[in-house]
């Protein structure tokens, strides 16, 4: 056996067969078949399972059937544990995997080779140019790879058959979405739903970590295939990005000392002379307490000062935030409390973010967000995450 192919066959897993790549190679067989996946997902789908599931049907038939893909992934261990021979050769960059790709063709003199997705057709189309064998090299992809007009049908081509979701999440959001300090772990009101949505799909969530600034971008660029991160529906994003239909909604609420809760019941209690509201200067709420109250003495305080610490302190009665902040206000200092005001203000929507060419996509979770709210799903993360609905 030549040097290339002794390293070859020192990565090949056997799978029970006993065999090297090269004794794979020089086995007498009515048609050798190569399949590749360069997929590095910790999940599989159905691609993948056909491939098994095709390679020890035709190794049945007296065909020889290998399967090359990354070392340590799901579906070469599913693969090796049902019998098919399979060679985990594609590693390092780019190049590397592209020679690699090669090399194991140059060892196994594969008739045909069946790729999954772009990538590794065009490895296989490389090796085939260039002495790597196959003398048919079948593309098996999704129809948005061959004509890229045509909208991007992920729940079915990547999700579903990768077996994971990406979400993309910022984890500076609390309650929505925040990082645990002593798992590292993401948790929050967004994660649980996703949480719920992997098990519905029956997929894992790989939580992708972004941040304000680049989460359109992350999407645009497909770094994830959601994002659930607290977001607000705004017009500006929606030129860009997808949105689902609303699942929460952000507001502004009063929040107060909570020895103090049965002074103030209404906005008006509130806009009354003696009372003084307190926000940070600049902030969207200091604009919001000037439009709000008229009659209320307002007391502006610099950051890093904050208003609820002017409550805490006993020199502001109320301080306004959003719903949101508020629950984790009140979570993190008990003596504080929301006002239970008949209807908060300056309401806005927040939605999960999509990629805006994927209407089957959208559609789904438009479909689930409604099953999910009539199931209660959402009222149960309200009163987990949020004590207050906004």
């Amino acid at each position: 056996m030549s040097a290339v192919g002794m390293a070859v066959s020192a990565r090949v897993c056997q799978a029970g067969t006993g065999l090297t790549s090269g004794e794979l190679a020089s086995r007498t067989v009515d048609v050798r078949v190569l399949f590749i996946n360069a997929n590095r997902s910790a999940a599989y789908g159905g691609v993948e399972r056909w491939m098994i599931d095709t390679a020890r049907g035709l190794g049945a038939r007296g065909h020889g059937c290998t399967l090359l893909g990354r070392p340590g992934t799901a579906w070469l261990r599913a693969a090796a544990a049902a019998g098919v021979p399979v060679i985990d050769d594609i590693r390092g960059a780019w190049i590397a995997r592209v020679f690699g790709v090669r090399r194991v063709m140059r060892e196994l003199r594969p008739d045909v080779v069946i790729a999954k997705a772009k990538k590794a057709a065009r490895m296989a189309a490389f090796g085939r140019a260039t002495g790597g064998g196959g003398r048919v090299v079948l593309f098996f992809g999704a129809t948005h790879e061959l004509d890229e007009r045509r909208p991007f049908d992920r729940l079915t081509w990547r999700i579903l058959d990768a077996g994971i979701v990406r979400v993309g999440t910022t984890g500076d959001f609390p309650p929505m979405t925040s990082r645990d300090p002593d798992s590292r772990s993401y948790v929050g009101y967004d994660i649980d739903a996703a949480n719920e949505l992997a098990k519905d799909l029956g997929v894992k969530a790989q939580f992708v970590a972004t941040d304000w600034k680049t989460l359109i971008n992350g999407m645009v660029a497909d770094k994830y295939d959601i994002v659930m991160s607290g977001v607000s529906m705004s017009l500006e994003r929606a030129k860009v990005a997808g949105f689902t239909q609303p699942y929460f909604e952000f507001s502004t609420v009063p929040v107060l000392r909570a020895k103090n809760a049965d002074r103030f019941r209404s906005w008006a209690d509130i806009d009354q002379k003696g009372v003084t509201v307190a926000t940070t200067l600049g902030t969207v709420f200091d604009t919001q307490a000037r439009d709000f109250f008229k009659a209320a003495t307002l007391r502006q305080v610099e950051a890093p000062a904050l208003g609820f610490q002017e409550v805490l302190s006993g020199r502001a009665d109320i301080t306004i935030t959003s719903n949101v902040d508020a629950a984790s206000l009140v979570k993190r200092y008990p003596e504080l409390a929301v006002v239970p005001v008949d209807s908060p203000r300056a309401r806005r929507p927040a939605s999960f973010l999509m990629p805006q060419n994927d209407p089957v996509w959208i559609n789904y979770m438009n479909s689930w967000i409604t099953i999910k709210r009539m199931l209660g799903f959402f009222d149960e993360l309200d009163k987990k995450w949020i004590q207050v609905k906004g």
